[in-house]
């Protein structure tokens, strides 16, 4: 009997990730009729998805510009930048404001209802007195 499998959480991770790929692209393809050319080339799996039937598409990597203008090519680490965190200052402290007159506006609302409440309770009649 061998020991703990060191890679195995690695595998699974890979595996969940592919399969979900895969999905994805499926799914683009049939829901939102995008064509969708998925490559994966990995030591653990080769694998190839082309929604089009067409030898056509997707078209070879030197005419891409010419057929689509408005191509926005994404690189690793153009990619890997989208999900860092914010750096920029500015960006912060209107994250943090925004976030501090949304705390306001839940202070007020709660006062209010509070308010309200004791208010009601004021008015109604205690069972004493409802019952003479």
């Amino acid at each position: 009997m061998g020991g703990p499998d060191a890679q195995r959480n690695s595998r699974t991770t890979f595996k969940r990730r592919i399969k979900t790929l895969k999905d994805k692209a499926h799914q683009l393809s049939d829901i939102c009729g995008a064509r969708v050319y998925l490559l994966i080339d990995h030591e653990r799996e080769k694998y190839v998805y082309n929604s089009s039937r067409h030898t056509s598409w997707p078209p070879p990597d030197e005419t891409l510009e010419m057929h689509y203008p408005q191509l926005d090519r994404k690189t690793f680490n153009d990619i890997k930048g989208l999900h860092s965190p914010p750096h920029d200052p500015n960006r912060l402290k209107e994250y943090f404001a925004a976030r501090f007159k949304l705390l306001c506006t839940l202070e007020n609302l709660h006062k209010t209802v509070e308010s309200a409440f004791s208010n009601t309770e004021d008015e109604t009649p205690s069972n004493s007195q409802a019952e003479r």
